[in-house]
């Protein structure tokens, strides 16, 4: 799993490979968060051959072949993950499997996609919405088998931020951080006992907001009631995705 996190954007990507061997490889994991950088970010696909989401999205699962085509987000400028001489122009997500492939002799695929966008929505201009990633079972905090996307949605209770302006708020940010440690960790399958009385579920483990925060004594809910009273907030857990590898 390849995912990526910056201010307002999120991605996740299901990348395979055939072993561990290339899984570890730098050419590879380099590939999967550029894979995910190019669906949490619209603005790198330059092509007209699919719709763009529209700004302030929730989370979207991306269709495979269409991710083919988008261009790839640009490459870091470390030797190790630099796959392609941006003088040769317009590469797409497809070009750039094609070039890993062709250097570590072993078939990739891209699995699942899925990616938000946290800009205020014009039809609802009081909340404000942060996403967060998290994955687990890999060697770098950027890789892993598993891997979570988180969505929340927050509004202050006086006049701030009305227009979406103003920064996440750090205590926010980090503890939708450590709800997508919670998914990826219990793999719960509803946010909200609501949520899973629909499907008929009657197991309280399948519920987000009914676990509890890694390494801490208090349960999502409980994390979220205490934080909306020191923040003068309203948070609302707006859904989550985890895919395994």
């Amino acid at each position: 799993m390849g995912p990526t996190k910056v201010g307002r954007y999120a991605g996740l990507v299901e990348l395979r490979c055939e072993t561990d061997f290339v899984a570890r490889n730098e050419l590879f994991r380099g590939l999967a968060t550029r894979i995910a950088q190019t669906a949490a970010y619209p603005s790198f696909d330059r092509s007209q051959n699919f719709t763009t989401p529209p700004a302030g999205r929730g989370l979207t699962t991306l269709p495979t072949a269409e991710m083919g085509q988008r261009e790839l987000a640009p490459p870091e400028t470390t030797a190790q993950t630099s796959l392609v001489d941006g003088s040769k122009g317009r590469e797409t997500v497809e070009d750039g499997i094609v070039q890993v492939v062709g250097k570590l002799k072993e078939n990739i695929v891209v699995g699942q996609v899925c990616s938000g966008e946290a800009e205020v929505r014009a039809d609802d201009p009081t909340w404000s919405r942060v996403f967060a990633v998290a994955t687990h079972g890999g060697e770098s905090p950027f890789t892993g088998k598993y891997g979570a996307l988180l969505a929340m949605r927050y509004r202050y209770l006086d006049q701030r931020n009305l227009a979406g302006t103003d920064p996440i708020p750090t205590a926010v940010q980090d503890l939708a951080a450590r709800m997508a440690r919670v998914v990826v960790g219990f793999a719960p399958q509803y946010v909200d006992g609501a949520e899973a009385a629909k499907a008929e579920c009657t197991d309280d483990q399948a519920v987000l907001l009914n676990l509890s925060l890694l390494g801490q004594d208090k349960t999502v809910t409980e994390a979220l009631e205490l934080l909306e009273k020191e923040e003068s907030v309203q948070l609302q857990v707006t859904g989550f995705v985890r895919h395994s590898i």
